[in-house]
């Protein structure tokens, strides 16, 4: 496939989305009695804790009818990516109307992780446009990221500051649940451009969590694959791919650098988990939990042939807190396959974002 055909793909794509966004919108979301004339306009405070990117914004917002729009929404965020740990300032705007949705917005890096001083041309900056639908158990979106973002390469490692294009299509879905269990899926596609560099590749994600629950405890498990690739006529300046921690919400308190080098353009793992509740204590901590959790998996990186791969795993455990019933907060601690102590980011590997 050729460069040409990738952005003539994209396009007609992305037309074929907002028309199916705005089509489904109609056909699923139709009032079954005629709208009453409603406006309402106050502050909003709108976050995100259901995993990266953790969000925390403020602004107005107009609503009439069925139709509501969030500007300004100024705000700060926590992001990882597969190349550093970020602290963002973010100012959008968004559009709702029904169960259809779009976004505008500018996100500013503040900490650099190149150079040697903090100077603006080291800090990672870029505009996003998002737009989506959501189902009753499924949410599907599009997101355009244009700007400068870090990328490292692929001979000697070093990280840098360059001009990216990111096309991302995403589904969520719930495809089970019931009083006992729920089983969720989480798909991702991608196509990287590097114009200025002439670089080229795409990238497939899936993971699907399930969790059965009892009075005493909940078992997770959950399968996950990666896959990512140079386009053919594409330059290989640039390392693509996974990183294995950072897809478990996990980093290392040592070996901070060994982690963030280690993309595998082909990452495939099984990840356990357990939580056993305090309900002997008094109703107020019976919601506290201890945690025990187990990862195996194969990474391959894009320079190593298939047989060449590693064994990766991590394994350890901790305390927790499970916030509104739904969301596993915790704090654990375990080891990787290079000794590593780890650590998580706060909130579960097998929480169920949708």
């Amino acid at each position: 496939m050729t460069i040409k055909k990738i952005h003539f793909t994209i396009k007609n794509n992305f037309l074929v989305l907002i028309i199916f966004a705005l089509f489904t919108n109609l056909v699923f979301s139709q009032d079954t009695e005629p709208a009453k004339d409603y406006e309402q306009s106050k502050f909003a405070l709108n976050y995100n804790y259901y995993g990266f990117p953790f969000l925390v914004e403020a602004g107005y917002t107009y609503k009439k009818n069925s139709s509501q729009i969030f500007f300004p929404l100024i705000g700060v965020s926590m992001e990882e990516n597969t190349l550093s740990f970020n602290l963002f300032l973010n100012a959008k705007m968004e559009y709702r109307y029904k169960r259809f949705y779009f976004q505008l917005g500018f996100k500013q890096g503040l900490i650099p992780s190149v150079g040697e001083s903090y100077e603006y041309k080291n800090l990672e900056n870029y505009g996003q446009f998002r737009i989506g639908h959501y189902f009753e158990n499924a949410d599907i979106s599009y997101s355009l990221n244009v700007g400068n973002l870090y990328s490292r390469s692929i001979h000697n490692k070093e990280l840098s500051n360059t001009f990216k294009v990111n096309h991302n299509v995403s589904v969520s879905s719930l495809l089970f649940s019931d009083a006992a269990n729920t089983l969720t899926l989480d798909t991702s596609f991608e196509i990287n451009t590097m114009p200025n560099n002439d670089e080229y590749s795409y990238s497939f994600s899936a993971r699907m969590p399930y969790t059965f629950y009892h009075y005493w405890g909940e078992f997770s498990i959950m399968p996950y694959i990666a896959y990512s690739e140079y386009f053919e006529d594409s330059k290989k300046n640039y390392s693509i791919g996974d990183n294995y921690l950072n897809s478990l919400m996990m980093t290392t308190i040592t070996g901070t650098e060994e982690q963030y080098q280690d993309l595998y353009n082909f990452l495939s793992y099984m990840h356990l988990e357990y939580r056993f509740y305090l309900r002997f204590l008094p109703d107020a901590f019976s919601s506290i939990y201890i945690v025990a959790y187990g990862n195996i998996g194969y990474g391959k990186k894009v320079l190593q042939s298939f047989n060449d791969g590693e064994i990766l795993y991590t394994a350890g455990g901790g305390i927790g807190y499970n916030m509104f019933g739904s969301v596993p907060m915790q704090l654990t601690l375990g080891v990787d396959r290079l000794n590593h102590l780890v650590i998580n980011y706060v909130i579960s590997a097998t929480i169920h974002k949708f």
